[in-house]
């Protein structure tokens, strides 16, 4: 199986957030996961052994800033195409349907982050302009 090299996707923004998709190396073996723990047929197995096989993650930024991130293994797909499908009419079939879940596993986390990174910046801006 190959192993993509997309560029990150932007998702959506929420409140200034953004969620952006990147795919990385999925360090499972692909052919032992399908045939073996999903027990795929070999044959089955050959019909999908030239699609990317990654890990999906789901990153949270700001300015540049991560805040936090969602990861998704196993992913197994044709093409990138396949992977957004539907996203110019919304979330729900992007990555099978598991982007908005992503989403809102790493929103709380990362409003959390925006707001401690945001109190640190004061604090050091407050250090700075102190005479």
């Amino acid at each position: 199986m190959k192993t993509p090299n997309w560029k990150p996707q932007l998702l959506t923004t929420i409140d200034g957030i953004e969620y952006n998709l990147h795919f990385e190396g999925e360090h499972l073996d692909a052919k032992k996961h399908f045939v073996e723990e999903c027990d795929w047929t070999e044959e089955v197995y050959r019909e999908v052994s030239n699609y990317y096989w990654f890990i999906a993650k789901i990153e949270a930024t700001k300015a540049g800033n991560a805040l936090a991130t969602s990861y998704l293994g196993g992913n197994c797909y044709k093409n990138l195409a396949d992977v957004m499908q539907g996203h110019k009419d919304g979330l729900d079939n992007v990555l099978a349907g598991y982007a908005p879940q992503m989403i809102d596993e790493c929103k709380g986390d990362a409003e959390i982050a925006l707001k401690q990174l945001i109190e640190h910046k004061t604090e050091e801006l407050e250090k700075l302009t102190t005479i």
